[in-house]
């Protein structure tokens, strides 16, 4: 019995570390024209931290990578020329598709 207790606590805490490392990933958008000051937006669920040209959700949420959440940031800062989560990165068709949102 005490082995298995062991064991399943091993498992949920590589589960539980597992988790938080792919959470730590912020998810950056590169922005095509800088922003003045600091901005704020949500999208994805996500406070996006926006000074000069780059945006990042240092603690992000799940829908933060998604194109819903490129296309709410896009529409609050301006047209993007990259989102990423870590080593994934929108392909252009993806990009393209997120700018249609943007106000300039």
């Amino acid at each position: 019995m005490k082995f298995s207790f062991t064991a399943l606590a091993a498992v949920a805490f590589v589960c539980v570390s597992s988790s938080a490392a792919l959470a730590a990933a912020p998810v950056v958008a590169t922005l095509k024209s800088p922003v003045e000051g600091t901005l704020k937006p949500i999208a994805g669920n996500s406070i996006f931290t926006c000074k000069a040209d780059a945006c990042t959700a240092g603690n992000p949420a799940a829908e933060a990578y998604t194109a819903n959440a490129c296309r709410q940031l896009v529409h609050a800062v301006g047209r993007v020329t990259a989102f990423s989560r870590g080593d994934r990165q929108f392909d252009e068709a993806k990009l393209a598709k997120c700018n249609i949102s943007a106000k300039n």
